[in-house]
């Protein structure tokens, strides 16, 4: 007899106009088994999010053990999370762009031993609590809203770190290292401390795991592609570049990945739906 497994049910939702200047989505997880133990990998995505959770808090199980706070900032990290999840989850996601988030809030994005950056609680525990407060998602989009917006009142105007970032994380099929020059008005080795402290990992890092969330995202669309032209799309230059990649950054190979069930995988990762059977023939 198979044991059946409840999914948790996730939300996306767009960011306004307003607030693209540090958000890029919206999600939202909730789940109702108390007496159900969930567990799965949390895949490096090239964004920060602001995570609270109101009831239930996860668990990273690897590669450090040790529980999930109510509030916190999970950085940008270049290895999976194995993550469990046990009893009544709600939780509220704000996805933000890392360099804009790091320096809005002066935050070390570089990842300690644990694993999440903590945020300063004079700010967001009365937030944490006004939140915990509301229950619908919208209601809580509107609060989250606000309280964003009063940081930058008169808008906000990117810096050069704020710049190579989007190149990366939003432009990665043009983008390339040799584009980096020293016009930035400070030295190479000044530009790459600042960009790891405020994303949490170095510029090449980004790249990589870039690559592969374009690939995911192609696949989401459900679009038919050539596995050839994809692989160059995104500067892979043989299919055992992008199968280094993908065990690197997932912990497992595309073959071994996909023969199992990934359905729980991309719903706790933003992963998206596909088929790389043209990648492991």
């Amino acid at each position: 007899m198979h044991q059946c497994i409840f999914m948790p049910l996730v939300k996306f939702y767009k960011s306004d106009v307003s607030l693209q200047w540090i958000v890029k989505q919206f999600e939202t997880i909730r789940h109702n088994e108390p007496n159900q133990i969930l567990s799965d990998k949390f895949i490096p995505r090239p964004d920060a999010a602001i995570v609270f959770h109101f009831k239930s808090i996860p668990e990273i199980v690897m590669p450090v053990g040790f529980r999930l706070q109510p509030c916190f900032v999970a950085p940008v990290v270049s290895v999976p999370n194995l993550l469990q999840m046990e009893g009544e989850l709600d939780g509220f996601i704000v996805v933000c762009k890392a360099t804009v988030l790091s320096r809005i809030f002066k935050l070390d994005m570089l990842a300690k031993p644990d694993r999440i950056v903590e945020l300063p609680a004079e700010i967001f525990t009365p937030l944490w609590k006004k939140l915990k407060n509301i229950t619908s998602d919208l209601e809580r989009i509107e609060c989250f809203s606000e309280f964003i917006q009063s940081f930058a009142p008169h808008g906000y105007t990117p810096d050069y770190v704020d710049l190579i970032y989007n190149d990366i994380a939003e432009n990665i099929l043009k983008f390339t290292l040799h584009d980096i020059n020293e016009h930035s008005f400070q030295s190479i080795s000044s530009l790459q401390r600042n960009f790891n402290k405020r994303v949490g990992v170095s510029m090449k890092r980004l790249v990589r795991i870039s690559r592969l969330n374009y690939i995911f995202k192609v696949m989401l669309n459900g679009r038919s592609f050539d596995a050839k032209n994809l692989m160059f799309d995104g500067n892979y230059y043989d299919q055992s570049h992008f199968i280094k990649d993908f065990k690197e950054l997932t912990g497992e190979t595309p073959k071994q990945f996909f023969r199992g069930n990934t359905e729980l995988c991309r719903t706790l990762s933003g992963m998206f739906k596909g088929d790389l059977s043209a990648w492991i023939n």
